[in-house]
């Protein structure tokens, strides 16, 4: 009963029409203040989220959903594992034997250093590299002939042609059988043909060629050895379930990484940022929401003769105060309510109907990504509340003094 009255005369103090002065117009700026950072936290969010799942989308395109590879040391041998054991593990589809190792890379004059990347036959059969060219094509291999598939930055970088039919060469230093009066005798050297060009995002692009598995070890002289493998989970699968099984299997010597893992840090600055924005806009929040501190007490000073009425009647000091706390919270519900209209209307007019683009044809999306997820505007409308309560309940504490 206690409750409902405090709310019912909460709602009549606010909106009575006796009560229709500055203190209202102060009311209507207070819930403003309120709903524009609400509505910019929702959107910043729902953006960062967005750009957290294009991320993922994109490294889906070119890291192996699961990778195994040493604690210590860079190559091992494929006999060191059952492979053939490995695929037949529930959950288990493909298995991809990776090779991966910087390389000097020469074109037509120009040079670049860059990742070599050896792959088998599943590895594309895992990865849809056909989905990421753009230009040439996506084979490795035509009979016994090897081809390059090289990303877009290496490729202007080194000024690759793929119609031309000049050789990429690479050079990888020997570990043993070096000869001071040799220099040759320092490096390795091999010529392949580029034969694609893929585009996926500008930090990949300027780094990975991808190459037949064969052609890597022998280029860094690593017969029979992969410095990883990538596996690929049947769908329907648990991946979390089918990681562990992995890693039962091959041994406390081998780390078993999922595409989080394997992007660990990447992924763990982007929490950061999402976080840290989050906790920027609250303060601007608390900094805004001091609006409604004038408000609330010119709304105690307003309601003196009332109040006093009150206590008359019986009413207790601690009555009254959740009386204006109760008016404090209207005037930021009012403010969180639009707010929340306002960000998610706009973030998920974003979402589904793209409506900023981006002015860029190097980019494999046209409009901003943006994806609204519920915790994030349940944590928003939660966070706003408590700060305004906060504030009302101190204002109305020291103005009721």
């Amino acid at each position: 009963m206690s409750g409902r009255l405090t709310r019912f005369i909460a709602r009549r103090y606010l909106f009575s029409r006796k009560s229709h002065s500055v203190i209202n117009v102060i009311s209507v700026v207070s819930a403003f203040t309120v709903a524009v950072p609400t509505a910019a936290m929702i959107i910043l969010l729902s953006v960062y989220n967005g750009l957290d799942g294009l991320l993922k989308s994109l490294y889906k395109n070119f890291d192996p959903q699961i990778k195994v590879s040493l604690n210590e040391g860079k190559f091992f041998s494929l006999d060191s594992i059952d492979v053939q054991q490995l695929r037949r593990l529930d959950g288990v589809e493909f298995v991809s034997g990776i090779l991966e190792e910087n390389a000097l890379m020469s074109y037509r004059g120009r040079q670049h250093i860059g990742t070599v990347r050896g792959v088998d036959s599943a590895y594309v059969r895992m990865i849809p590299l056909d989905s990421m060219m753009a230009g040439g094509r996506s084979r490795l291999t035509l009979g016994d002939l090897n081809f390059a598939v090289v990303g877009m930055g290496v490729a202007y970088n080194l000024g690759v042609n793929v119609n031309l039919f000049d050789p990429i060469e690479m050079f990888t230093p020997k570990s043993k059988g070096n000869n001071i009066f040799i220099p040759t005798s320092f490096y390795q050297e091999k010529k392949i043909m580029p034969g694609g060009i893929f585009a996926l995002d500008a930090e990949t692009d300027a780094q990975y060629v991808l190459v037949p598995l064969r052609f890597a070890q022998e280029l860094f002289g690593q017969a029979g050895k992969v410095s990883a493998l990538g596996i690929s989970v049947k769908e329907g699968a648990d991946e979390k379930e089918v990681q562990e099984a992995i890693g039962q299997f091959v041994g406390k010597q081998y780390k078993v990484q999922n595409r989080y893992q394997q992007k660990e840090s990447l992924y763990r600055i982007m929490k950061y940022e999402k976080a840290g924005i989050f906790f920027i806009i609250l303060l601007v929040l608390v900094i805004a929401s001091f609006t409604s501190v004038g408000a609330l007490i010119m709304l105690v000073a307003d309601k003196q003769k009332e109040t006093f009425t009150l206590s008359v009647m019986g009413a207790e000091q601690s009555f009254i105060r959740k009386v204006f706390v109760t008016q404090g919270l209207y005037i930021s519900a009012a403010g969180t309510a639009a707010g929340t209209v306002i960000g998610l209307g706009l973030s998920l007019l974003q979402q589904y109907a793209g409506l900023v683009k981006i002015n860029s044809n190097t980019l494999l999306i046209d409009t901003y990504p943006v994806i609204v997820k519920p915790f994030d505007v349940v944590l928003v409308i939660l966070s706003v509340m408590a700060v305004n309560y906060l504030i009302s309940y101190l204002t109305v504490k020291a103005a009721a003094k």
